[in-house]
C-alpha cells in the first residue's frame, strides 16, 4: 500500500562531487551517511546518488 504523504526527494538526492569518484570517495561517503541517523518521522531509508565531475563513475548508496 503507497504512503499518501511519501514525498521521493525527502528519501533520494543527487550529489555532485567537486572532482573524479574513486573508492576513497565513495568508502568516506557512505562512512558518513551509514553513522547518521535517519529521521525517525519519516521511513527509514535514503538513497544517494553521487556523480563525478566529469562523467565517468557514479556510485548509489543506499541506507536502510
Amino acid at each position: 500500500m503507497d504512503h499518501a504523504g511519501f514525498q521521493f526527494d525527502q528519501h533520494f538526492a543527487v550529489v555532485r562531487c567537486a572532482g573524479p569518484i574513486t573508492d576513497d570517495t565513495v568508502l568516506d561517503f557512505a562512512a558518513k551517511r551509514l553513522t547518521t541517523r535517519l529521521p525517525r518521522d519519516r521511513p527509514l531509508w535514503a538513497a544517494r546518488l553521487l556523480v563525478g565531475a566529469g562523467g565517468g563513475r557514479v556510485a548509489l548508496i543506499l541506507v536502510t
